[in-house]
This record gives C-alpha cells, sequence and structure tokens, in this order.
C-alpha cells in the first residue's frame, strides 16, 4: 500500500511587485507530463497538488488541493490560487511514487502566476522485483576509538569485538582526529581536523561513489540503478573534514548531498582469481562524519543484499530483515 506524502516545492518569485501578501492569492497552471522509464505515455496516474495559501495562525499552513488523472498521452492539467508554492506527488498502482520538479515561477500578472501551463516532466519507475535486504540508518553512532582500524558487519548492525558482537568484518573504519581550542558556539564545541577512511577486507572488495546520475529520475522515491555494477570498486574511500574559529568544511556537506555509493564485500575467488561468491549493497545519500566533544561519529544509510551474487538493489521496504528498529533506524525509501 502506497502511502500519501507531500512534499513542498519551494519556489523563487521574481520581481518585487509579485510580493505576494498573506491572503492576497493568484491562479498558478501547469502541465505535468507523466513517462516511464523508456520515455513512454503513463496513463490513469494521479496527480496530486497542494496549492499552498500561507500559514493561517501560528503554524497552521493553509492550502487547498487539487487532482487530476493523466490521459492516453500521459498529460494532465492542474491549476489552483496560491501564494506561489506548491506540493504534490504522482502516483500509480505498479509504479513507485514521483514528485514533480520544482514549480518555475518566473513573474506574475494581477490574476495569475507565469508562465502559464508550462509543462513538468515526470518520471514513473515501474516496480519490478522488490526484495528483502538488512536496510538501516546510522543517526551519528559513536566511533568507538580514534586512530584504530576498527570494523563493522553490515548483517549484524554491529561492531566487530571488543567494541560489538559483529562477526564479519564488511567494512574497516578508521577515524583520525585531533582536536584543538574550544570554540565560542559551546564547551564541548572544539576546533578539529579529520579524516575518515574506509577500506574492505577482501581482494576486489570495494566501494563505487555514484553521483545521483540519472537527474530525470530524481523525483523518484527510487532513484538509483536497479542493480549494483559487476565491477569498478575501490578498495579505499576517504574523506576529511575540519572546523575552525574562522572556517568549517560542514558547507561543503550540501554540495555532497547527491552522492551515493554501492560495494561489494565478503568477495571470495577460486583458483584462478574468478569471482565466485560477494554480496552487495548500496548506500543512499552522503557518508558523513561528526567531531564534538572529543568523539566522532558516523552516519549513512546503508543496504545489504544478503543473497551471494545478487545484484538487485531494489529493496523492498516493508520486508527489512532487520525486524526490531527503532523509527529513527527505520529505511522506507526503495
Amino acid at each position: 500500500m502506497m502511502r500519501r506524502l507531500v512534499l513542498i516545492l519551494y519556489v523563487s518569485l521574481a520581481g518585487a511587485a509579485c510580493a505576494v501578501p498573506l491572503g492576497l492569492l493568484k491562479t498558478a497552471s501547469f502541465i505535468i507530463n507523466a513517462v516511464d522509464e523508456e520515455n513512454r505515455p503513463v496513463s490513469n496516474a494521479l496527480v496530486r497538488v497542494d496549492f499552498f495559501h500561507g500559514y493561517e495562525s501560528g503554524w497552521d499552513l493553509k492550502f487547498s488541493t487539487g487532482e487530476a488523472m493523466t490521459d492516453t498521452n500521459g498529460l494532465c492539467h492542474l491549476e489552483g490560487k496560491c501564494n506561489g508554492t506548491a506540493g504534490g506527488n504522482v502516483t500509480k498502482e505498479g509504479f513507485y511514487k514521483s514528485y514533480p520538479p520544482s514549480l518555475s515561477v518566473t513573474n506574475c500578472t494581477l490574476t495569475h502566476w507565469l508562465p502559464i501551463d508550462k509543462e513538468y516532466q515526470v518520471v514513473l519507475r515501474p516496480i519490478l522485483n522488490p526484495i528483502p535486504m538488512y536496510a538501516k540508518k546510522l543517526h551519528g553512532i559513536l566511533i568507538p576509538a580514534i586512530g584504530e582500524r576498527l570494523s563493522y558487519d553490515f548483517e549484524s548492525a554491529d561492531w566487530l569485538p571488543p567494541h560489538g558482537d559483529g562477526k564479519v568484518a564488511d567494512l574497516n573504519i578508521r577515524m583520525d582526529c585531533e582536536f584543538g581550542e574550544q570554540l565560542p558556539a559551546g564547551e564541548n564545541v572544539r576546533e578539529f581536523h579529520a579524516t575518515l577512511t574506509l577500506t574492505f577486507s577482501n581482494e576486489d572488495d570495494g566501494i563505487i561513489e555514484l553521483p545521483d546520475a540519472q537527474p530525470e529520475l530524481e523525483g523518484s522515491v527510487f532513484r538509483l540503478p536497479r542493480f549494483a555494477p559487476e565491477t569498478g570498486y575501490s578498495n579505499r574511500w576517504s574523506l576529511y573534514g575540519f572546523e575552525t574559529a574562522t572556517e568549517s568544511s560542514y558547507s561543503d556537506n550540501a554540495k555532497r548531498a547527491n552522492l551515493n555509493y554501492f560495494y561489494r564485500v565478503r568477495t571470495k575467488k577460486d583458483e584462478t582469481g574468478r569471482i565466485i561468491s560477494a554480496h552487495y549493497g548500496k548506500i543512499r545519500g552522503p557518508i558523513n562524519f561528526g567531531a564534538y566533544a572529543k568523539a566522532t561519529s558516523l552516519s549513512m544509510t546503508y543496504y545489504f543484499n544478503s543473497t551471494p551474487n545478487d545484484r538487485n538493489m531494489e529493496f523492498d521496504p516493508s520486508r527489512n530483515l532487520f525486524t526490531d528498529l527503532p523509527v529513527s533506524d527505520q529505511v522506507r525509501e526503495p
């Protein structure tokens, strides 16, 4: 069962003449063009748009909703009064939900936002073969030691001894960090220079950095390739970050927001060097670390396919093999 999510699409309004006081609304009118991955029209898709009016009182957001079905050409027309901001999604049974690109407002008349009836394309990806996987969000988990090589087990979701009960060293993690003077931001906020290094345990294990290479799929909840690559994995990956009284690397996080990764672990080869067994997975979104109070932490969202040699990365969120995760660690994206 697909759940409805609303994404607010922020709009940049050009020109002071088009600034809209609260309660003074204009009509936004546009066309949605729904296509599949082969650029074929998707008919009978439900397009739902919330036209935002503003805040009625406090944080009580006021909006009106419009709905339409795409025709045989994958097109539908929607319009509604708003303050220049609209949010919506496109759904159809058998497809992953997608969100339209940001509504582009360039000017206005006395009654309408311009351009009128601009067309926005939305790609709907079919649901083909979603599988159970181990999937978990790591929210700033403590890295138990600085300056040491530690190992993490994706399937057990734990560090290897002596820091946990993990069994297989899927990912080797080393955090090198030097803390400096205290910063004005708080008692435990200090200058630091740190490097996070990831390595892997077996020859031909490794990681591939993958920007959102399919920009047309940016609006889809399933935006990455369906299969992990067969080749191209690097056995080493690192990330440097720093914080001083005058500058910081945290601003670089926004530049890395569209990074994703595939990885291969537990690789076994025969006597000829041919890979006979391996496990594949993905990391959706960037890998980040934090440094605070003379301690460091790791953040990422990972998926681990427990079936050897299966490169399928289409995860079924209703069949997560982790069955007892707290809500904050649960993964809802395929």
